[in-house]
């Protein structure tokens, strides 16, 4: 292996910074190990789970959120929400001074704390809120 002089005006380091920044940039896991798009970490939805007993609820925020842009893909012991934000206030009325709308696309993906059925779900989106209900395996 033969050694080559860099040319550019960089120094190592800048561009180890580079690089850790492009590839943070494309990642898709965020530390926590939730899945993402690049840069869409601040569009991820809320969610809350809940132990309905013989039933695991999810229940996600997801306003402006058109139904047919919702993919939902259950797992034995985990979810995954893939989707993309409507911007329901969007419009070409003016020139925007504010923006604080989500657009975009978004995924979500959920552990859960015990095996379900991932055959036997029900899921409904009214009002911005998803409501996923599935059924605990036996």
């Amino acid at each position: 292996m033969s050694a080559m002089k860099w040319n550019d005006k960089l120094y190592p380091l800048d561009l180890e910074v580079e690089l850790e920044e492009l590839l943070e940039e494309v990642s898709l896991k965020s530390g926590n190990g939730e899945y993402l798009f690049p840069g869409e970490e601040g569009n991820l939805p809320s969610a809350d789970l809940d132990d309905l007993g013989d039933c695991i609820r999810l229940r996600m925020e997801l306003p402006g959120v058109k139904a047919s842009s919702v993919t939902i893909t259950t797992y034995e012991d985990a979810i995954v929400i893939d989707g993309r934000w409507g911007s329901a206030l969007s419009g070409k009325k003016g020139q925007p001074l504010q923006v604080e709308s989500r657009s975009g696309a978004f995924r979500r993906s959920i552990e859960f704390p015990t095996k379900i059925s991932s055959n036997d779900a029900d899921a409904i989106l009214e009002s911005g809120i998803l409501t996923v209900t599935l059924k605990k395996s036996e």
